[in-house]
C-alpha cells in the first residue's frame, strides 16, 4: 500500500506556515510607528495588471522545472505535480537550514521511482540555471547604469557563454553537490551527466524560460512603482526600471544562499534597499523591498497551499500508477 506523501511534510509545511504569518505580522509593524506609508500603492488601478504578470511570472517558474525534467524520459510530469514541487520548495525555504525545500522536492521525486542520484543532478541542473541566469540579468542590469554599450556587449557574451559553461557542467555540478554535502548528508553525490541524459537542447530552452521568468518578476514592481519613477519616459523612468531589474533577481538569489535566515528574510531586503537607493530616495527604496516581500509571501502561500491539497489528494495515486508500472 503506497503511504501518502504529504504525511512527511505536514510538521514542515506548519513550521513554514507559521514563518510566513510572522513575516506578515513584522510586515505590518514594520510601518507602525514611522514615517513609513505603506498603505498606499501610487496608483491602485496597476494593481490588477500586475497581478497578472504576476502569475505569468510563477507560471514560467513552474515551466522552467518542467522542461527541466525532459532531461529524463522514463517519467513524465503534468505541470500541476510541478507545481506541487515548487510549492514544496518554496515552503521549504522559510524553514531555518534553506536545504529543506530540496529535500521534498527531492524526496517527491524518488517516490515517483526516480533514483536519488538522478533527482540530485535534476536539482542541480535548476539551481545552475536559476543562478546563471539570475546573475546574468542582475549584473548586466547594474552595468546598464554606467555604459548601455558594456551592457549590451557583457549580455551577448553572457548568452554566447552559457553552451560553454555545459562543456563543463560536470565539474560546475561536483562543485555544487560537495557544497550541499557539506549543508546535509541527506542528499547523495552527484553522479555525472550521463544520469540526466543531458541534452543542450532542454538546457537552453530552461535558459530562456528562466530569463523570461526574471524579467517578468521585476516588471512587476517596475509597473506597480512607475508613476514614482518620474514625470516622463525619458526622465527618471528608464533607471528606475534598471535597478529594479537588477535588484530582484540579485537579491532573491543571495536570499536563497543565506542559510541562516529563513526566506531570506532581511538578506533579500537590504539587498534591494542597497541597489535601489543607486536611483531612488531610501523611504521609496524601503516601500518597495516591502511589497516585494509581500508579493513572496503570497506567491509562497498560494502555491505552498496547492502543494499540501494536491500531495493529499493526488500523490497515493501518482505512487500506485507508478508501482504498478514497474510490477507490470
Amino acid at each position: 500500500m503506497p503511504v501518502s506523501v504529504s504525511k512527511r511534510f505536514v510538521k514542515p509545511f506548519l513550521v513554514a506556515i507559521l514563518l510566513l504569518c510572522f513575516c506578515i505580522a513584522l510586515l505590518v509593524l514594520s510601518g507602525a510607528g514611522s514615517e513609513l506609508d505603506l498603505t498606499p500603492l501610487p496608483d491602485p488601478r496597476l494593481i490588477l495588471p500586475a497581478i497578472m504578470l504576476q502569475i505569468m511570472a510563477s507560471l514560467l517558474f513552474i515551466f522552467a522545472w518542467k522542461t527541466l525534467l525532459g532531461l529524463q524520459r522514463e517519467l513524465q510530469f503534468s505541470f500541476a505535480e510541478c507545481s506541487a514541487h515548487i510549492g514544496v520548495t518554496l515552503l521549504g525555504k522559510y524553514l531555518p537550514g534553506k536545504i529543506w525545500g530540496l529535500l521534498g522536492r527531492s524526496y517527491l521525486l524518488t517516490q515517483r521511482g526516480m533514483s536519488s542520484g538522478l533527482a540530485l543532478n535534476l536539482l542541480l541542473a535548476d539551481q545552475f540555471v536559476t543562478f546563471y541566469t539570475g546573475i546574468m540579468i542582475g549584473v548586466v542590469a547594474l552595468l546598464a547604469l554606467y555604459s548601455p554599450a558594456l551592457s549590451i556587449l557583457l549580455a551577448a557574451l553572457a548568452c554566447l557563454a552559457f553552451p560553454l559553461s555545459l562543456r563543463y557542467y560536470d565539474r560546475i555540478m561536483q562543485i555544487g553537490s560537495r557544497l550541499l554535502n557539506f549543508l546535509t548528508r541527506k542528499i547523495s553525490p552527484y553522479q555525472g551527466s550521463n544520469n540526466t541524459a543531458m541534452e543542450p537542447r532542454i538546457f537552453y530552452s530552461t535558459f530562456v524560460v528562466y530569463t523570461a521568468h526574471w524579467l517578468f518578476t521585476s516588471l512587476v514592481l517596475c509597473l506597480l512603482f512607475s508613476p514614482s519613477f518620474g514625470p516622463s519616459f525619458t526622465g527618471d523612468i528608464v533607471p528606475g526600471i534598471i535597478v529594479i531589474t537588477a535588484a530582484i533577481p540579485l537579491a532573491m538569489l543571495l536570499g536563497f544562499v543565506a542559510i541562516w535566515a529563513p526566506g531570506g528574510i532581511g538578506v533579500r531586503e537590504g539587498t534591494i534597499v542597497a541597489i535601489l537607493a543607486l536611483q531612488f530616495p531610501l523611504e521609496l527604496a524601503l516601500t518597495i523591498a516591502i511589497y516585494y516581500r509581500i508579493i513572496c509571501i503570497a506567491i509562497d502561500l498560494v502555491i505552498g497551499a496547492f502543494a499540501v491539497f494536491y500531495l493529499a489528494k493526488k500523490a497515493p495515486w501518482l505512487l500506485a500508477q507508478e508501482a504498478a508500472n514497474y510490477t507490470g
